[in-house]
């Protein structure tokens, strides 16, 4: 009686702590955090703030070896070159200068992409601890309006009908 009492305490223990470690943060409608990062194309500052106000930003945060990653920014550029009001920005996390430039190269990549060396601004959005790509619209007052880990076949209209509505 005693044992089954203690295996029931066990079994639920775990499955409470499952649940809240396995929950995944959603950060729309909260400020977003200011990302600072240098650009792979010139080595100079890329500043969110200075598009507040001004512009409506998706980030895709994304590494070489992610193979959603490989098919969600296909998807961003098409999407881009229909929406040309709205900043497209890679984010690549935690991988050498280097490597992100032969990678954008030998893809083709056209977006801009900057590098967040040590996944600084990818903590900042917690998302740490998140499968890979991250997609987040930050619109012009500062919000975010959209956060999407991962990437499945589709997401991209889910992002254009978001990207519509703003």
């Amino acid at each position: 009686m005693i044992t089954n009492r203690i295996i029931y305490v066990v079994l639920c223990l775990f499955v409470f702590s499952s649940i809240s470690f396995s929950k995944n943060p959603d950060m729309t409608g909260e400020k977003a955090p200011f990302v600072s990062l240098f650009k792979l194309e010139d080595n100079k500052y890329f500043r969110t703030k200075n598009l507040k106000g001004k512009k409506d930003i998706v980030l895709s945060f994304f590494a070489s070896w992610c193979s959603p990653c490989l098919k969600e920014i296909p998807e961003l550029h098409k999407l881009s070159k229909d929406m040309e009001e709205i900043e497209f920005i890679l984010v690549n996390v935690n991988e050498k200068r280097e490597k992100v430039a032969k990678h954008v190269k030998d893809k083709g990549y056209t977006l801009p992409v900057i590098l967040d060396k040590y996944g600084m601004a990818l903590k900042s959005f917690k998302a740490d601890k998140m499968p890979l790509p991250l997609t987040v619209v930050i619109n012009k007052k500062g919000m975010i309006t959209y956060y999407q880990s991962g990437y499945k076949e589709g997401d991209e209209k889910t992002l254009k009908k978001h990207l519509q509505s703003l």
